[in-house]
This record gives C-alpha cells, sequence and structure tokens, in this order.
C-alpha cells in the first residue's frame, strides 16, 4: 500500500495550480450557476413593479385637415416649331476683300463724348468746367511779395487773417481782374491782398486737353509765423 502512495503523491506534487484549478472547474462551474439563479430570483421577486404612465393627451379634439381645393393646370405650350433646314449661299465672294485696318494709330475711335462748350467765365457770371485748376507758378517771388505787403504796423501787432480773392484768369492763363471775395476783417490786409494778387501768374486750367477761362478763388494768408499759403479754392 505504502508502494502505491508514493507515485500519487508524487504526480500530485507535479501538477501546477492551473493543472489543479482545471480538474476543479465543475465545482466552480455549478457553484456560479447557483449563485446567479438565486441573484435573479431575488430580483424577480422582490423588485418593485413598474407600470407605465398615461401620456394620452387630455383633450380629445380631433383637428381635421381640409385639403385646399385643386388648382387648375394651364394648357402646355405650343410646340416649338423645327428650325428649317439651312441653305448654303452660292453667291460669289472675292477672295480680295480683307477686314479694314482697326489699329488706333491708323483708324482713331470717333469721340462720342465733346467736351462742354467753353464759356468765358471771366466775364459772365457763368462757370466753366474744368479738370485741372489753375497753379500758380512764382511761388517764390510772392513769399517776398507777401513779405514786403505785410502792413508792418499789423505784423508787429501779430495780426494777421486769410483774404479770398476771386481771379478771373483767361485761356493763357492771364489774370483779367481780381477782387476781394471774402474779407479779413482788415482792410489794410484787403489792399495788400490784392496787390500781391497782381503779381500772380498761373498755368492755365485744362479741360481734358482744352485750356478754358476760369474764375478761381484762392486765399492768402497773412500770418506773423507762416509767410504764404495760397491754395486754390471753390470755383466761382
Amino acid at each position: 500500500m505504502s508502494a502505491h502512495a508514493e507515485p500519487a503523491a508524487e504526480l500530485t506534487a507535479e501538477l501546477t495550480a492551473n493543472d489543479r484549478w482545471k480538474q476543479g472547474w465543475e465545482q466552480v462551474f455549478w457553484r456560479s450557476m447557483i449563485i446567479a439563479i438565486v441573484a435573479h430570483f431575488a430580483v424577480f421577486q422582490f423588485w418593485p413593479s413598474m407600470v407605465a404612465a398615461d401620456i394620452r393627451p387630455d383633450d380629445q379634439t380631433v383637428t381635421q385637415m381640409i385639403p385646399p381645393p385643386d388648382a387648375e393646370l394651364p394648357p402646355p405650350p405650343d410646340q416649338i416649331q423645327t428650325p428649317a433646314t439651312p441653305v448654303i449661299s452660292e453667291t460669289p465672294i472675292s477672295d480680295e476683300i480683307t477686314v479694314p485696318d482697326l489699329r488706333f494709330d491708323v483708324v482713331p475711335p470717333p469721340v462720342l463724348v465733346r467736351p462742354p462748350e467753353v464759356v468765358d467765365s471771366a466775364r459772365g457770371s457763368g462757370f466753366t468746367a474744368y479738370e485741372v485748376a489753375p497753379i500758380l507758378t512764382n511761388r517764390a517771388r510772392i513769399e517776398d511779395a507777401l513779405r514786403r505787403e505785410y502792413p508792418s504796423t499789423l505784423r508787429d501787432a501779430g495780426i494777421g487773417g486769410i483774404v479770398q480773392v476771386v481771379f478771373s484768369i483767361d485761356a493763357q492763363g492771364q489774370i483779367l481782374s481780381t477782387e476781394v471775395g471774402a474779407s479779413s476783417g482788415h482792410p489794410r490786409l484787403d489792399e495788400a491782398a490784392l496787390r500781391v494778387a497782381g503779381m500772380m501768374q498761373f498755368s492755365p486750367a485744362m479741360n481734358r486737353d482744352v485750356a478754358v477761362p476760369v474764375r478761381v478763388t484762392f486765399p492768402i494768408h497773412f500770418t506773423v509765423r507762416t509767410p504764404l499759403s495760397t491754395r486754390p479754392g471753390k470755383a466761382g
């Protein structure tokens, strides 16, 4: 008996933990099944019953949708007529007919918009349109004249002002007449501004490529610090 017990003990000692667990898997399986059955029975036996809520609307009124009346369909359009078969013309055409030269330097395009008629606004009360205003060409000389014509009593007292002088300029840029458009408030400054204005020289005003006579207003500034500032104003 001892001879048979020794090989069995040696075999048991050689088994691993995994082998021993495989040998007892039936016990583990049935124990798990018993636990699951008891848990499900307890849940279905002691779990509170649930009843679906009544979600029907309180108002049982049924709204009937009345469909719109059937619209009368318009009649189909007339069938489009099949175009006629094109006919090849038999009129002879000379090979010498060519397209004329269309380069602008050879055949200039016609002027579709004519410039406005020139009105001698220097002698009248009309207005001549222009694109390029007259430009003062002798600014350095006018700065010296302005310093010279500035009344010394007003300059020493720090009194200055701006005189708006209206110029009538012909198509050659020559001054035809000058007048005070807006006074500075000091008659002596207005007189000095007219004397300086008579010395000014302008380039002619241009309407496109045509020189035109105009009436323009230039402000002449008399200030102690800034000797001269003449910029073209609005046309009169």
